[in-house]
């Protein structure tokens, strides 16, 4: 396409493109020449060297500019502060011929934004590592953990849970915390004092029965069908006694914490209505030293309050950590059971989009329903042999 621009437009475009090379270079911190190239292509590759989230082109605009060219296979994206991405064809001619058809036209997906374009003389070094979204290699990556994708069977029922959730807020009775709003049924989280407050919640149900605070344990109704197939799933799991309603807004997120051990038993259910979203698994390496993000060299169990001092790149991860990035999809069920519960920390970094399957996916509003055991008076205590985050 730049072939077809006048000449004075042309040089121009060059002066543009070499730029954005100049700037490839830097941050990528090799020369141009082990970057891009001219034709012929050796590689499958082109660097889309001004199209980036940064710059105004999120997923969805990236491959409607891609997908109608031949041989296209898939884009990959940053989400830091890189100004380029990436995009792979079926084979190196292919991706000459889309860089032809790509350079220098102007891109309606873009807001009718000229594209830059170059022939990669490399495979990308570095891409971002893609979250886990097969069900089997989330299991096989956090031991503990069951994901199932669709356990709301639909989005008609998932409607009508977002509306009673929406109604529920209605009623008044939300806490604002530092990226989320939470409501607590069955039984209310203490966030100061860090432990279930096991008084009533329902004053009407413990009245009628005052002798144990399991009766004030009244989950609401329309809560009830989804708790049905989660016993019918796991029969030999007690129906949970606590829930927390959780409102996301998009650049929300939630610190590292583990639920706390003395509060609740395992496992820990989420279902997430409304949008899906990355949600980031970390436990300690042993041995390692304590990292200038986590100074005290111990880990959260105050149940996410704060996210004071947690980033929203998570290009970077805490060294002293192993890092699991899972994809939860809306309509979506994760059970934290055993290990990934009691070992584990999960967290969302407070951020206003996500990376999956190599897209920048903007985030949007999410519900999500946290369901949970009290750990009662009566209960054991918890011998998890995780010293570390066990409370």
């Amino acid at each position: 396409m730049a072939a077809q621009l006048s000449k004075a437009k042309q040089r121009q475009h060059a002066k543009k493109r070499a730029a954005q090379v100049d700037v490839l270079a830097r941050l990528e911190g090799r020369p141009a020449a082990e970057l891009v190239r001219s034709a012929p292509a050796t590689t499958p590759w082109l660097v889309l060297l001004n199209a980036s989230y940064d710059a105004g082109i999120d997923g969805a605009a990236l491959v409607a500019a891609l997908a109608p060219l031949a041989g296209f296979v898939r884009a990959e994206m940053h989400l830091g502060s890189r100004p380029y991405s990436f995009a792979l064809f079926a084979s190196p001619e292919e991706a000459e011929a889309a860089c032809e058809a790509l350079d220098g036209a102007a891109v309606p997906a873009w807001g009718g934004k000229t594209a830059l374009v170059a022939l990669a003389a490399a495979p990308p070094r570095g891409l971002p590592p893609r979250p886990l979204a097969d069900p089997a290699a989330a299991a096989s990556a956090v031991p503990g953990i069951t994901l199932f994708a669709g356990f709301v069977e639909s989005p008609d029922e998932e409607a009508a849970l977002l509306t009673s959730a929406e109604a529920a807020g209605r009623a008044g009775r939300w806490e604002s915390l530092a990226q989320r709003r939470v409501q607590h049924f069955g039984f209310r989280f203490d966030y100061p004092l860090n432990d279930v407050d096991r008084a009533a919640i329902d004053p009407a149900a413990a009245a009628a029965d005052p002798t144990t605070a399991a009766a004030a344990a009244v989950l609401p109704d329309w809560t009830h069908p989804l708790l049905d197939r989660y016993t019918r799933m796991f029969p030999d799991r007690a129906r949970p006694d606590q829930l927390t309603l959780n409102h996301y807004t998009p650049g929300g997120g939630i610190a590292p914490h583990t639920d706390r051990h003395s509060s609740f038993l395992s496992p820990v259910l989420i279902v997430s209505l409304g949008a899906g979203l990355v949600m980031e698994f970390r436990t300690r390496i042993r041995d390692a030293p304590p990292s200038d993000s986590d100074p005290a060299g111990s880990s959260s169990n105050s149940n996410g309050a704060d996210v004071a001092n947690y980033g929203t790149d998570n290009n970077a991860p805490d060294p002293a950590f192993r890092t699991v990035n899972i994809y939860l999809p809306p309509r979506s069920l994760v059970v934290m059971d055993a290990e990934a519960r009691y070992g584990w920390e999960h967290a969302i970094r407070p951020r206003k989009m996500d990376l999956i399957d190599g897209l920048v996916v903007e985030r949007r509003e999410r519900w999500s329903l946290t369901f949970r055991n009290v750990r009662q008076r009566h209960d054991p205590p918890c011998t998890c042999g995780f010293t570390a985050l066990c409370d």
